[in-house]
């Protein structure tokens, strides 16, 4: 396939992917849902043609990438709209986030790109404890205030996470291949596609339930008062 007919497609099907997401969840105005699931799916889809044309193109190797791709976002979408209806009750659940994390996360995401604060604030301040390292804050900010500045729009962060997953594909396919061979790259490639843990990761932004954070709460806490007991 030539390049400009591998681009013309992708960017259609980038195209059409927004769209469907941005009927699928309305946050805000339709045609902003649109343009700001396009500004992501679209490069996103471009990205993963090219670097597939240039290692390897090959119908296994694309098979791969639409599923590292289409799996995570699919299972990212279904979560915000069932999570609501039938997950355990729980603020995060209640607003189609698995995980406390993601949800404290991406609120807080929400509130910086609101603030007008540089996105710097992400790395330390009042917003140290809502990501531990700060970057993914700062990133999910930047796409609120530049693509999506009148709603919270999460599946944005599951895009760039599923984009970047799969990215890695075919670079790691073409390396393995190279070593060990097509069998072996073959192999590798279909485990980094459905490892089922990775899948839902990916879908969920990561992170730790709203008990899992319960019970380190409350081991710190446990070991803070046991350190007190010997002082």
């Amino acid at each position: 396939m030539k390049k400009s007919t591998l681009l013309l497609v992708s960017i259609g099907f980038g195209i059409l992917t927004g769209g469907l997401l941005a009927l699928a969840f309305p946050s805000g105005a339709w045609l902003r849902s649109w343009l700001a699931y396009g500004a992501v799916c679209v490069p996103a889809c471009a990205a993963l043609a090219l670097a597939w044309r240039e290692l390897g193109a090959g119908r296994g190797l694309a098979w791969m990438l639409l599923l590292a791709f289409g799996l995570r976002v699919a299972t990212g979408a279904l979560l915000q709209a069932v999570l609501p209806l039938h997950g355990n009750g729980s603020e995060p659940e209640l607003h189609g986030y698995l995980f406390y994390d993601a949800y404290a996360r991406d609120q807080a995401a929400w509130t910086l790109a609101q603030s007008g604060q540089p996105l710097a604030t992400a790395f330390g301040g009042k917003f140290a404890d809502d990501d531990q390292y700060g970057g993914l804050l700062a990133l999910s900010a930047l796409v609120y205030r530049a693509l999506s500045p009148d709603a919270v729009r999460p599946l944005l962060t599951v895009l760039l996470g599923a984009f970047v997953y799969a990215l890695g594909l075919p670079f790691l396919v073409a390396a393995i291949r190279l070593r060990w061979g097509a069998f072996a790259a073959a192999a590798a490639g279909w485990i980094y596609t459905l490892y089922p843990q990775s899948v839902l990761l990916g879908a969920a932004q990561g992170g730790r339930t709203a008990a899992c954070k319960e019970m380190d709460g409350r081991r710190r806490a446990g070991g803070l008062a046991g350190r007190r007991g010997i002082g």
